[in-house]
């Protein structure tokens, strides 16, 4: 019997010891009063809500863009053209990243 009020009397006090150590109680944060609005989102964030596109590219050089890899004159960039003109947008942000600058800068 010594032995199960030995662990009784060892489990209590660590029990009380968590408890003399824990932080003070608080009293919840209180809810906002009046109505909440929700956020709108930012110039970062695409359609979907995410922060994933954070780099637009600029009105001027999306038109330069659009002069540049338009083939079929639509005012659009569609499949292979939308392609290359990616592919021209990342070599000027490298060149960017690089310190080359360059004319278009995109952020």
């Amino acid at each position: 019997m010594p032995r199960h009020t030995t662990l009784l009397v060892l489990a209590f006090s660590t029990l009380l010891t968590g408890l003399a150590t824990a932080q003070p109680w608080q009293r919840p944060i209180a809810p906002p009063s009046g109505p909440v609005e929700q956020a709108q989102p930012g110039p970062a964030q695409d359609r979907m809500g995410g922060a994933r596109h954070a780099r637009r590219i600029t009105p001027e050089l999306r038109a330069q863009l659009i002069a540049r890899f338009d083939r079929n004159g639509d005012g659009r960039l569609t499949g292979p053209e939308r392609r290359h003109a990616k592919h021209f947008v990342r070599k000027l942000r490298k060149q960017a990243r690089r310190g080359g600058g360059g004319a278009g800068r995109a952020r």
